[in-house]
């Protein structure tokens, strides 16, 4: 008994409490248990003690069951022996014989506790289990407890999935599922119900209300489809199981749809679930679910939902529909929106890859929800825009502290990375659409109305969003830290937004360029693609350059466009192999070729980076410095020349330009440099190839007298036709100053003219050969510059360099069409610039004789020579002193043909709708004549020919057409009417007309002749309606004009000009010139015409009162501060004051004295003689204050 019921190697240390029975038939629990754990006994000695220990439980079964029961632990290990013992041995005997110890005592027990703790072990071990082999023990252990006790097979299917535990073994899957491994299309296979039963067991459970069965049967299907998708997923599909899964996605159980969210999964994997249309289905299920889910707290849920929608947007097939109607559609952007917005960013990272799949041109409705799109978009940008990179950089204090801010940094990486990948997708979905012209615009919009909604205006939303947004966002993050899959991702989007938008490329491009981009993607190269790490990123970043600095060359290079397909080869080839870092660029450029084939890998490697550096300072990126940058193209060109290389034409221009940009930081060249440019530049066909349009360019071939020499007047061409060079003449004004305004992009060559005189010869030289275009511009540009300060020096250069192009031109006439004008303008700028009283003599006597040949041979068809041609020679006789004045004023009236011409520019003055003269002409003609007509007789000069001029025409014109002619016409006439009143109507050189009229003017014995009462009154009443306009030349004309004819009357008819000037209307006039603004005296003209009224003691036009007052106010002046004419004529007032002894106070009349005294003290040289242009016609200031 002892040697079969106890273990005596061990006995001797149980309690007796452990000893069942008595006497002989007696069993120690405890020695079983220890000889069933001891590995070393033998399977028969144990065999035999169990069966010992059987026998007892037979006999003694209420002994044993007391003992177990009072001790829960010790059952439990027990029964955790019996069935390790299951799955250890092989014996089938010591297996049996515990099979039945186990069902014995489950039986004897009939404790539901005690039932659990068995089937807790049996799940244990099958958990534990590797082989299909291991596991059959225990099975047919519970198929015999089940055989005798049934009811706890709902246990087992209730509480205890064990099948799920089974499932976990491949064997047991293979044998369960009665199928072999399906190397074929999954689509082809043959229907599996009858061979598979298991698919539609699983079914019915599935199709069961109880939701504990719809788990369990989920949980078995997953634990399936796990080991071979593809082998085991046709079987459950062609049972149309998706149909029943989609459909229990709407539960509220958090564990039933997890189940399911992992089959689906695993069956996405499979086609024939898409080509069956399961997910066409099962589509709005999944997002219903999806939106109920994100309400949950349940992250994992949310994540693995996303998961699932994320796997049917990137598995679906092309050629099958998953959003069929517009609502669909709908319903995904608003359950992606809401899980982007999701305040678990591990969430939202799913969501971000969701969208990512969800935007495919394939996935798209028809009409396309663009706005939608849009909105999903914005809402990513937002939730970018909210992360929070400045805690990057926070030093953390602790271990954990470190460790959340790492996952934080690489889940806000991950979102930004995965935002970046939508954002692409969205240009490559706008970018595929416009290969179908029913995504172009919404269908269903009235051709009446305008669609918001449109494949253009979407392109356009991604290009400002990718902006605004995009690039700053990247751009912050980088900041903090650098990732290379953010980054590539970064690039990569970059580079196909210049596809999006195509003609705002350009300026997208020149944007990224200005924003240092490329100095960004050299270092992304530098710090992370370095010893081949990061290809990807290398591939993205080279790319990008390549894309961006062609684009950037294009723009620059408008006047050179064979160069860009090899500019864009050679950077697509080698940038690739370029190190973005500065050393890395120097070194570069340093080097020098060892070998033939080294020397083309290098020289590509070189030309590369010059181009990129090119473009990099043509958009102000100096990634690296000017000095650095000055003495490495030095280096490079030095080594070229050494080895005799060739430099395309492209790298010239890079050369040159980069030289250009850092002369300014650097040291001159010297010679041997300066040199070599220009033997490079021998080999360029044409400048314009090697030319770039920038100041610094230009200043650099007029820094050196050896570039100045070959080709300064090539680039300086180059430059002026490319400049926006214009000017823009004020039309607000009837008065423009000779300098007007000119607006273009840049005013260098101005300092260039300053620095460097010959650069003004080579100015006038390509006026005199260019096109009529580049002359204008010249004359621009010589226009800006005579406005500002020159030398004396500088005015005799123009001066002699005009006057031989002048003879050139009277040698070639067909050149006076082309240069004589823009020569003309540009006299008319010296005399506007130069000294008051000017000499005529040397060459500008010349340039007068020969301009004034010249004007006498034109035509009236040539008015471009003509009006700035009279201009010079009528500003030339006022701007000279007396002497001069005489020996033009004789060279004029000798041209008999420019007489001639004169008289008919004047006569077509009367009929404007007939005639093919301009009017600035015609004033011109007027001007001009009556300046001949004054110092003619003035200096009693010999005429030549006599000019026939029409009196009735004139006076009616002033009389009754002033308001249909233009301000600077009735100026000039005006002008014209004073000098034939001053002179009594009668001068040698004019002959006047007297066509008889309906009312024809006085016969010539009357003493106002030509004039009649009538006549002159009507001119009265034109010059009071003159002398309240707003036009300053206007009222100084008609107040000179008004004072002549008040002088001619109160010679030829005393109570005539009494009444004249004593008309009331000349009270109106002036109340109305004083109270226009603050001191209205002051205003031109209105001093003159009170010198007048007091002339001819109008004091009941112009009170006395009022002339004290005036006085009061003028004496608070500062003289010194007013302007010449105003100066001039309240000079012309006092003096005529003191002559007619008004007023009578003494205090008043030392004012006045005081006043004058203050005017004389004037420097004579301090008062200007400005000439002023009018709608293109010179007027002298002197002649019309004179």
């Amino acid at each position: 008994m002892a040697a079969a019921r106890l273990y005596d190697r061990v006995h001797y240390r149980h309690d007796p409490r452990w000893l069942l029975g008595d006497g002989d038939n007696c069993l120690c629990l405890a020695c079983v248990i220890e000889m069933i754990e001891d590995g070393s006994v033998s399977v028969v000695r144990k065999k035999h003690m169990l069966s010992s220990f059987q026998t007892f439980l037979e006999s003694k079964s209420s002994t044993v069951y007391t003992f177990l029961g009072n001790d829960g632990r010790i059952c439990a290990h027990f029964v955790g022996q019996m069935l390790g013992m299951l799955v250890n041995l092989e014996d089938d005997s010591a297996l049996n014989l515990i099979t039945e110890i186990l069902v014995q005592l489950i039986l004897g027990f009939k404790l539901e506790q005690f039932v659990h703790c068995v089937l807790d072990g049996c799940l244990k071990e099958l958990s534990e289990v590797t082989s299909m082999r291991l596991c059959l023990p225990i099975l047919n252990f519970l198929g015999k407890l089940v055989d005798a006790m049934p009811s706890v097979a709902e246990v087992i299917a209730t509480d205890h999935c064990l099948l799920k535990q089974l499932l976990n073994v491949d064997q047991f899957v293979a044998v369960i599922m009665n199928v072999s491994i399906w190397n074929n299309d999954s689509e082809n296979t043959p229907s599996l119900h009858a061979q598979m039963p298991l698919p539609l067991v699983l079914k019915k459970i599935l199709l069961s209300r109880e939701e504990f069965l719809q788990i369990a049967s989920t949980q078995c299907i997953a634990a399936i489809l796990v080991h071979f998708p593809a082998k085991y997923a046709p079987s459950f599909i062609l049972a149309d199981i998706p149909e029943f899964l989609f459909e229990n996605l709407l539960c509220t159980s958090e564990v039933l749809i997890w189940s399911i969210y992992c089959c689906l999964i695993l069956m996405t994997e499979e086609r024939i679930f898409f080509t069956k249309c399961h997910t066409v289905y099962g589509i709005v299920a999944v997002l219903k679910s999806l939106k109920h889910v994100l309400q949950m707290n349940n992250m994992e849920l949310q994540k693995q939902g996303l998961f699932l929608l994320t796997e049917i947007l990137k598995r679906q097939p092309d050629e099958i529909k998953l959003f069929t109607s517009t609502g669909i559609f709908k319903a995904a952007i608003d359950v992606l929106q809401e899980a982007v917005n999701s305040s678990i960013l591990d969430v939202a990272i799913k969501a971000t890859k969701a969208v990512s799949s969800f935007l495919r041109k394939d996935h798209l409705s028809i009409p396309v929800q663009y706005g939608e799109l849009e909105k999903l978009l914005n809402r990513m940008m937002e939730r970018c825009a909210e992360l929070s990179f400045t805690s990057l950089r926070r030093k953390s204090s602790n271990n954990q502290a470190k460790m959340d801010k790492n996952r934080s940094i690489s889940h806000q990486g991950q979102f930004l990375t995965n935002v970046l990948e939508c954002f692409q997708n969205a240009c490559r979905l706008a970018l595929g659409c416009k290969e179908y012209n029913i995504a172009h615009n919404n269908a269903f919009t009235a051709p009446s109305s305008k669609c918001k909604s449109t494949l253009q205006t979407f392109s356009l939303y991604l290009l400002n969003t990718c902006d605004n947004f995009c690039i700053p966002i990247v751009l912050r993050y980088y900041e903090w830290i650098a990732v290379p899959a953010t980054m590539e991702r970064f690039f990569l989007l970059l580079t196909d937004m210049f596809a999006l938008v195509p003609y705002m490329k350009e300026s997208f491009a020149l944007k990224l360029a200005s924003a240092s981009i490329i100095r960004l993607a050299m270092e992304a190269k530098s710090t992370l693609c370095s010893v081949q790490r990061n290809t990807d990123l290398n591939n993205a970043c080279s790319d990008f350059l390549c894309h961006l600095c062609i684009i950037v060359w294009q723009v620059k290079s408008t006047n050179e466009t064979n160069s860009q397909k090899e500019v864009f080869d050679i950077l697509k080839k080698t940038l690739i192999h370029i190190e973005g870092s500065v050393e890395g660029f120097i070194s570069i450029l340093l080097e020098s070729p060892n070998s033939q084939n080294d020397r083309e890998v290098l020289r590509c490697k070189q030309q590369a980076l010059l181009i990129i550096a090119c473009v990099a300072y043509l958009m102000e990126d100096r990634f690296i410095s000017e000095t650095d940058l000055c003495w490495t193209v030095q280096s490079f060109l030095h080594s070229v020349q050494s080895h005799g290389d060739h430099v395309p034409s492209y790298v010239v221009r890079a050369v040159l330009y980069l030289l250009a940009r850092s002369q300014d930081k650097c040291e001159a060249l010297n010679v041997i440099t300066v040199n070599m440019v220009c033997k490079m530049l021998e080999n360029v066909p044409d400048i314009q190839v090697a030319y770039f349009h920038h100041p610094l360019f230009l200043k650099l071939f007029f820094n050196y007298p050896q570039l100045m020499e070959k080709y300064g007047c090539l680039v300086m061409k180059c430059w002026i036709i490319q400049d926006d060079c214009k000017e823009d003449e004020s039309k607000a004004s009837i008065i423009t100053k000779l300098n007007p305004s000119v607006q273009w992009t840049s005013m260098p060559i101005l300092s260039i003219l300053h620095s460097c005189p010959d650069a003004i010869v080579i100015l006038l030289d390509l006026m005199n050969s260019g096109s009529v275009e580049l002359a204008n511009k010249v004359l621009v540009i010589l226009k800006s510059f005579l406005h500002g300060k020159h030398s004396f020096e500088t005015s005799n250069l123009i001066l002699n360099k005009l006057l031989k192009i002048l003879q050139d031109t009277r040698i070639s006439p067909d050149l006076q069409e082309k240069t004589l004008p823009s020569i003309l303008h540009i006299l008319c700028l010296l005399q506007q610039k130069s000294q008051p009283k000017i000499v005529l003599d040397g060459s500008y006597f010349k340039l007068f004789y020969h301009v004034n040949n010249l004007s006498g041979k034109c035509s009236l068809c040539s008015e471009n020579i003509l009006q700035p041609a009279l201009n010079f020679l009528y500003c030339s006789i006022h701007h000279t002193n007396s002497t001069c004045k005489v020996r033009a004023t004789a060279v004029i009236l000798s041209n008999t043909s420019l007489i001639e011409l004169i008289e008919e520019i004047m006569e077509k003055t009367w009929d404007r709708t007939k005639s093919n003269c301009s009017e600035s002409l015609c004033c011109s003609a007027w001007l001009m004549t009556s300046t001949l007509m004054s110092f003619q007789q003035r200096y009693n000069l010999q005429v030549h020919k006599t000019i026939y001029v029409d009196v009735n025409n004139m006076v009616d014109l002033i009389s009754f057409k002033f308001k249909d002619t233009s301000s600077m016409l009735i100026v000039s006439i005006l002008q014209y009417f004073k000098a034939l009143l001053r002179q009594k109507f009668s001068s040698s050189l004019i002959h006047l007309i007297k066509e008889h009229r309906n009312h024809p003017l006085a016969e010539p014995q009357d003493t106002i002749w030509p004039l009649t009462s009538q006549s002159t009154l009507y001119l009265v009443a034109a010059f009071q309606n003159l002398l309240v306009q707003k036009d300053t030349v206007l009222v100084r004309a008609t107040v000179d004009c008004f004072g002549s004819l008040l002088d001619f009357l109160h010679d030829k008819s005393p109570d005539l000009v009494l009444h004249v000037a004593s008309q009331p209307w000349n009270r109106f006039v002036l109340i109305l010139s004083l109270t226009c603004e603050a001191n209205g005296y002051l205003q031109p003209g209105v001093l003159r015409l009170m010198a007048l009224l007091v002339k001819y003691e109008s004091f009941n036009i112009l009170t006395v009162d009022e002339i004290g007052k005036i006085i009061d106010e003028t004496a608070h002046l500062k003289i010194m501060d007013l302007p010449h004419a105003v100066v001039l004529d309240l000079q012309i007032f006092l003096q005529q004051l003191q002559n007619k002894q008004i007023p009578k106070e003494a205090a008043k009349k030392s004012v006045i004295q005081e006043l004058l005294k203050n005017i004389n003290s004037i420097p004579k040289d301090s008062i200007s003689a400005p000439i002023l242009y009018v709608d293109g016609t010179a007027i002298c200031l002197t002649h019309l204050v004179e």
